[in-house]
């Protein structure tokens, strides 16, 4: 039975008793398609990127060796192996065949035989080629992207350094400030001043979290009611959220639900999924629903936007990756969330939306008592 895994063969022949000969031998293992001029065969090569070709090199119109050179001249097919169909066995033809890039020949008449256990040392090999080159370029892909979290982590090493000062002073002045204040009764102001340290505070905690992925910090899981977490992200993005007219729905998240977590990387991993939330909007008012609940052994955590939606959703956790204009973002903040659920041994999917049905990212994490 013939499945989406099993290898194509293009037959290129301008003889149907050829092609017909060829695909009686071949059906039964392989799915096989069929030309009967080169420019056909360009096209079918180009549509259907066969596992291998079985090319005749004598053709009117474009003969094999133009099909050949042209295939290897485009970088879709120039992968894809080729053997010759001939009835000629000179070394000339043979020679000038694999000067163009034919892997192997086969001639005519056919030895059915030998057209099989050719076909299928050539697959093979192309098989191996092809899984060869998926690990060299995840591999170099691993390590770009290692290397740009490395420069991160320095730069935002120089960076926490640079600033620490400056933060200290400011903390240090608002705690004056409230203690003076503690006794003019100025509760409003107090509260403000309270805001703003909470403010400096969530500086110093992002451009930690930068530094996380530079080096393995070590998680402080505790129980903890999920309810205050999202209680602290409102508090620190209450102006941000009235100024946008975002409104937060957590009606769904059960008030004595507890997660068990590291309760600031957690805050951080909603943090950043409500400023994608913030930042996506397209309509007003602007709505932010987050729901959680347990279900076996999993804590699942929703949170659902009324923004524009995802419609392509394999490539939005990957570091650097943003749709979002170059000086309006880094294509970090959903690859941290991706890497924070990880620490704790969750995961996180994100659903495929049609336009304007919002995005909707689901995280899974492992229920503790």
């Amino acid at each position: 039975m013939i499945d989406s895994l099993t290898p194509t063969i293009l037959i290129v022949d301008d003889q149907s008793e050829n092609i017909w000969v060829l695909t009686e031998a071949l059906k039964n293992d392989y799915q096989i398609v069929f030309a009967r001029s080169g420019l056909k065969a360009l096209e079918l090569a180009e549509t259907n990127l066969p596992d291998i070709i079985l090319l005749d090199i004598m053709m009117p119109g474009l003969n094999g060796y133009e099909v050949c050179g042209i295939l290897k001249k485009h970088v879709k097919t120039q992968h894809i192996p080729i053997v010759f169909i001939t009835a000629r066995d000179e070394v000339e033809y043979i020679t000038k065949g694999f000067e163009l890039g034919a892997v192997d020949y086969i001639t005519k008449p056919f030895n059915l035989s030998i057209v099989r256990s050719r076909i299928k040392t050539h697959i093979e090999l192309k098989h191996h080629r092809d899984h060869l080159s998926e690990l060299v370029q995840e591999r170099t892909d691993q390590l770009i992207h290692k290397d740009r979290l490395a420069t991160i982590g320095t730069i935002a090493t120089a960076i926490l350094h640079d600033i620490s000062s400056p933060l200290t002073y400011i903390n240090g002045n608002i705690e004056i400030l409230k203690f003076e204040l503690s006794d003019k009764n100025a509760p409003y102001i107090v509260t403000k001043l309270d805001k703003i340290l909470e403010g400096t505070k969530q500086i110093r905690q992002l451009l930690d979290s930068y530094l996380t992925f530079s080096r393995h910090d070590k998680i402080n899981k505790q129980h903890i009611l999920f309810h205050d977490i999202l209680q602290n992200v409102v508090n620190m993005l209450h102006y941000r959220l009235k100024k946008e007219k975002m409104h937060v729905d957590v009606s769904q998240v059960p008030s004595d639900l507890k997660i068990y977590c590291d309760k600031q990387k957690m805050i951080q991993v909603v943090i950043n999924l409500m400023n994608n939330s913030i930042e996506a909007k397209n309509k007003e008012p602007g709505l932010i629903t987050i729901s959680a609940s347990q279900r076996d052994s999993d804590i699942i955590i929703s949170v659902h936007d009324n923004g524009p939606g995802i419609v392509d959703t394999s490539s939005i956790f990957k570091p650097f990756f943003t749709t979002k204009e170059s000086h309006h973002g880094s294509g970090l903040g959903l690859f941290i969330v991706k890497q924070i659920i990880e620490m704790h041994e969750g995961r996180i999917e994100a659903e495929v939306t049609t336009e304007n049905q919002g995005a909707r990212i689901h995280m899974y994490l492992p229920y503790c008592l």
